[in-house]
């Protein structure tokens, strides 16, 4: 049955909350934006990082540390199952929206008991054992062209694909472009995990480092510092006698006014889904390094909003960032056409309207 247009629409969004990253920024930006008769409801599975961003960001949530996700074992799960159902229709829920891997699998079961709308919003590249039972999720979204892709063609049948939203406050005008000093900041940002390719980024500086009259080097990292990755990382700085000043800075939560202390971003990742990062910095006007493969491609147009390099190609990176460094007409290029590029595809306004389509449809 079709609603009337003056019937508040509630969309709960669950999260696990013991972590915070792109993806939960990304979702939280809609959240955030939702016109009427959206009615977005937050919750929060476990007091941790995310209640923190919550809370800064003035973004109201509620905890409920008595549902048990599939993650604290099978049985507990189907032993609580009711406590899912039970919140569904207090609530009044009509689409269930996640965006972790294990919100999916848990709260995909009680939506399709309770006949609530589930909409699965894939953010990470397959294929994944979980996706299996995204059959019986009402819709399935992804957040580039390349992750849908990574999917077997059975699923991707359901699957849409809608880029991640961003909000440009800064102008085209505002975007400096101001020549590099005599100290070179780069910066790198990432979860600490191996396929986010830290060690691309340090062996780039060891290689800068040998560059005959090289002006002195600052490398900003930020992401959580894990092990083995961390330790890892610390061990190639010593291998490589690498003398540049290297801050770990940790998360944080506004990357974007970390970043406007770089030259240039360096993002070395493979397989990225997206690549969050690269749309902030271009937001800001910093230009951007990057590998050029997944969703890197669907960001950056090579040579005119940004640099893409073959992987893990070292010898790239560095004739690459030497280049911006020298020519600063160039680089003032790139940032200017990386903005408007950016600017015209990963709005804020584009992807609401592309998600309460969806809403709609599933509501309809």
């Amino acid at each position: 049955m079709k609603r009337h247009k003056s019937t508040k629409i509630n969309i709960l969004f669950p999260y696990m909350g013991n972590s915070i990253g792109g993806s939960h920024i990304s979702s939280l930006i809609l959240v955030k934006n939702l016109p009427q008769p959206y009615n977005p409801i937050v919750l929060l599975h476990k007091r941790g990082q995310l209640a923190n961003y919550l809370e800064e960001n003035k973004i109201p949530y509620f905890i409920d540390e008595k549902l048990i996700s599939l993650s604290n074992g099978r049985w507990q799960y189907v032993y609580g199952f009711s406590q899912f159902t039970r919140l569904l229709k207090r609530l009044k829920i009509d689409i269930v929206h996640t965006n972790e891997i294990n919100m999916h699998t848990t709260w995909l079961f009680p939506t399709f008991f309770s006949s609530v709308k589930h909409l699965w919003h894939q953010r990470t590249p397959g294929p994944t054992k979980s996706i299996f039972t995204s059959v019986l999720s009402s819709k399935v979204i992804t957040i580039s062209n390349y992750n849908k892709n990574s999917f077997p063609a059975f699923f991707r049948r359901k699957m849409e694909f809608v880029f991640n939203p961003f909000n440009f406050s800064s102008s085209e005008n505002s975007l400096s472009g101001k020549k590099i000093d005599s100290t070179i900041h780069l910066a790198w940002v990432g979860n600490f995990h191996q396929r986010k390719r830290i060690d691309v980024f340090l062996k780039i500086i060891a290689e800068l480092e040998k560059k005959p009259r090289m002006s002195p080097i600052v490398a900003h990292v930020y992401g959580t510092p894990l092990e083995p990755v961390l330790g890892k990382a610390k061990e190639l700085i010593n291998y490589e006698k690498i003398t540049s000043k290297i801050h770990f800075h940790g998360f944080v939560n506004d990357i974007s006014s970390e970043l406007l202390k770089a030259d240039i971003l360096i993002a070395s990742a493979e397989g990225e889904a997206f690549g969050r990062t690269l749309v902030e910095a271009a937001a800001i006007g910093i230009p951007i390094v990057a590998n050029g493969e997944g969703g890197h491609k669907e960001i950056i147009v090579n040579g005119s909003t940004g640099i893409l390099i073959p992987l893990n190609n070292i010898e790239k990176y560095v004739d690459s960032i030497l280049e911006l460094i020298k020519n600063n007409e160039r680089r003032l290029l790139l940032i200017k056409n990386g903005y408007k590029h950016c600017r015209n595809i990963f709005s804020i306004e584009a992807h609401i309207i592309k998600i309460t389509k969806i809403y709609n449809t599933l509501i309809n």
